[in-house]
């Protein structure tokens, strides 16, 4: 049986708070996070339709990227990409939420295969 906090009728809980709770509990958050990584990625850098696969551990983000010419000029805006990924993520109330330790999921680094 699952451990999610019941609240009595006295207790009032930001509905923020619960649903954090509730996927924390569920253990739905790395799942969620990782997805929220690949949709910026595909916001930002507009290589969606070049990368054939992505992976994200301990922060890096690792993308599969079929063109060499466009490979070569995401290289070149790597720094860009990189800083408008954390500001996409970070303008995100609910990946805010997600994090396990109270801090806003960041990119340190992105390598490009």
């Amino acid at each position: 049986m699952n451990r999610i906090t019941i609240l009595s009728r006295r207790e009032a809980a930001g509905i923020d708070d619960v649903i954090s709770d509730f996927l924390r509990e569920m253990r739905l958050t790395n799942g969620i996070n990782r997805q929220r990584v690949f949709s910026a990625w595909d916001a930002v850098s507009g290589a969606k339709e070049y990368t054939s696969g992505k992976y994200l551990k301990n922060g890096v983000l690792y993308c599969n990227v079929n063109s060499s010419v466009v490979r070569s000029r995401l290289a070149v805006r790597k720094k860009n990409i990189l800083d408008g990924m954390n500001s996409y993520i970070a303008s995100d109330s609910f990946s805010r939420m997600m994090d396990r330790y109270g801090q806003v999921l960041r990119i340190k680094d992105i390598v490009l295969r």
